[in-house]
């Protein structure tokens, strides 16, 4: 369970990773966002996540 957002998870990010949001590529409320997973802090994109606006 994400418990952030309140939804089960599929991917698993962990307390050493780095995630990137790039804010300014947003297309905003509606729209998806992408978000980058570096595992392991090092430099490397290891995932890639689409997150959706599920907002009301």
């Amino acid at each position: 369970m994400n418990e952030a957002w309140g939804t089960p998870s599929r991917n698993t990010v962990s307390n050493t990773a780095t995630i990137h949001l790039d804010y300014g590529t947003w297309a905003g409320q509606g729209a998806p966002m992408t978000f980058e997973v570096d595992d392991d802090s090092d430099g490397t994109i290891e995932q890639t996540l689409m997150v959706t606006d599920d907002g009301d």
